[in-house]
């Protein structure tokens, strides 16, 4: 089978927040698809088995204990991608069914998602099934302020893109490990060059570069105890 898209995600600890979105990717990830979990120097290895869901899922141990080695992860999760199209999401971000929908009715060269705040939670004690919440009350429980609801960014470290163009671009600038951040303001920047590049060459085809803005459920889990994500823990 092809695979549409390979969704790459680095993880540092938060063992609980990503056993959630791998249930979560049950509900709803088409058999086209692979998640691949970089295992970016936990302090104990995942112990989740791929084998125990019902999609196509690798964990792979990196074996890096820099500070800020997200960018290495991210690149090393790209060579093993087998999809037309990468997803990387964010370090602090739940993967949301409307998310893929949009992925895959869309041909694109890279999209771009705006992010909302909710939490994944066990629908019970057995801890087999999650769902996704994002009413006021469940995340005030959380933490979350008042003033915080109704906003949305767009961060650039939120997107899906096409893989051959990806590697084109040369992929993460791994000069920013130990940097803590900046390499996804980077590989923007290249982005953005590459794409000014392509509609000087061809002026006719700019809508086919443009990026495109979705407004969708893309959200922060447990946006006070876990701040720093659902995939990542820099606190070393």
């Amino acid at each position: 089978m092809d695979i549409k898209c390979s969704i790459v995600i680095p993880v540092l600890q938060s063992y609980e927040p990503l056993r959630r979105q791998l249930l979560y990717f049950e509900q709803f990830l088409p058999d086209d698809w692979e998640v691949i979990v970089m295992d970016d120097g936990s302090d104990l290895p995942i112990m989740e088995d791929p084998n125990d869901y019902n999609y196509h899922l690798k964990i792979v141990p990196t074996g890096d204990y820099r500070n800020w080695s997200q960018p290495a992860a991210r690149n090393a999760g790209v060579k093993l991608a087998k999809g037309k199209y990468i997803f990387m999401p964010a370090v602090d971000h739940i993967v949301t069914p409307d998310v893929v929908q949009c992925i895959n009715a869309e041909k694109f060269i890279r999209m771009n998602f705006y992010r909302h705040w909710g939490v994944l939670e066990y629908t019970d004690d057995s801890k087999k099934d999650v769902i996704i919440k994002t009413d006021f009350a469940t995340l005030q429980r959380y933490g979350l302020k008042e003033n915080l609801i109704g906003r949305k960014t767009v961060p650039y470290d939120i997107y899906a893109m096409r893989k051959d163009i990806w590697l084109e671009i040369g992929g993460y600038d791994e000069s920013f490990v130990g940097k803590y951040g900046g390499d996804d303001v980077a590989f923007a920047k290249e982005y953005a060059k590459y794409i000014d590049g392509k509609v000087r060459e061809n002026p006719e085809k700019k809508p086919d570069y443009e990026i495109r803005l979705r407004d969708l459920i893309y959200v922060y889990p447990d946006p006070a105890r876990d701040l720093l994500g659902l995939f990542h823990n820099l606190k070393r």
